[in-house]
């Protein structure tokens, strides 16, 4: 705030000049050859919506806020292949992400239960699609006996 504040003229100190940053340890966290099989066996008994949502995420990689935000202009099923636009991304720069097959499928799946939304995920939220996986990620990860940290 007070490095916007000097560009607007504010010449005041900064009392947060010399603080150092919390370093935040990363956490990489995959599923275990032993923990596929609940795993997928939970996502299997989860609503629809939430586990072509995962689905998705698992197959693509993206990042949660871009496949719940996924819109059908942005995919060509035919071609395997779903581009985010530029203002969508975390980097400001446009990315093809190519679709495996396994995707395709959820996706064509997606095609006849999101009827005529322009959204993928769609839901009766201000965005218009699904917003937060919290709720639905607990329910599988207990369901799946994942840990704490899954």
């Amino acid at each position: 705030m007070y490095g916007s504040a000097d560009e607007l003229g504010y010449e005041g100190p900064n009392p947060c000049r010399g603080v150092k940053k919390f370093k935040e340890a990363s956490r990489d966290r995959y599923l275990q050859p032993g923990e596929l099989r609940p795993f997928f066996a939970a996502l299997a008994e989860e609503e629809p919506i939430w586990r072509d949502f995962f689905l998705l995420c698992l197959f693509t990689g993206a990042r949660r806020g871009n496949v719940a935000a996924m819109r059908w202009d942005d995919i060509d099923i035919e071609g395997g292949l779903w581009r985010l636009p530029a203002e969508e991304t975390k980097g400001a720069e446009p990315i093809v992400v190519v679709l495996p097959e396994p995707a395709v499928r959820v996706l064509q799946s997606r095609q006849e239960a999101a009827e005529n939304s322009p959204w993928v995920f769609p839901a009766p939220s201000a965005a218009g699609h699904v917003v937060d996986p919290r709720k639905a990620w607990e329910r599988v990860r207990k369901a799946s006996g994942l840990g704490v940290d899954g």
